[in-house]
């Protein structure tokens, strides 16, 4: 058969334990150039300022939006919410620019290691009825913090 189309899960594990890929720039080429058996989001961050970046794939890349190009843009984040970044949320699932507003309002102090992220993530329209986890990576200090999620009360099924 076709082998020349990736799995994301195998592609990120792959990423992580291929000896030739040591920082940031190989990692990013590395997802960025690989062919997908299917539509993906791909978030990465670096250790190094600038650094990240999410890939929107279908099989191959469709678009990539940069930390450093939104940090020329006066943002100091990248934000995905499982929808193209290029084109306006769904009005059933807008997470999108309630999550912009609140990091907006945290600025970088505010994020405060994970605490300020967490509440952002954490927090409706963000947390919904198909939350299940939410996890938090530090590449530079090697923190990881995983969390379930379950959100009691009123919420959006999306």
């Amino acid at each position: 058969g076709d082998h020349k189309h990736q799995e994301l899960t195998f592609t990120v594990r792959k990423t992580f334990e291929d000896p030739s890929i040591t920082n940031y720039i190989q990692a990013f080429n590395f997802l960025n150039t690989t062919t997908m058996i299917g539509p993906s989001y791909i978030i990465i961050g670096g250790m190094n300022s600038g650094e990240g970046a999410v890939i929107t794939k279908e099989q191959a890349t469709i678009d990539v939006m940069s930390l450093a190009d939104e940090l020329q843009k006066g943002s100091f984040f990248v934000l995905e919410t499982n929808y193209d970044n290029w084109k306006p949320a769904p009005f059933f699932d807008d997470r999108r620019n309630p999550a912009k507003e609140c990091l907006n309002q945290l600025t970088p102090k505010g994020i405060n290691g994970f605490t300020g992220l967490y509440n952002v993530l954490s927090a409706k329209p963000n947390l919904n009825k198909l939350t299940t986890y939410t996890t938090l990576m530090n590449v530079k200090t090697g923190a990881f913090e995983a969390y379930r999620q379950h959100c009691e009360g009123i919420c959006s099924f999306w």
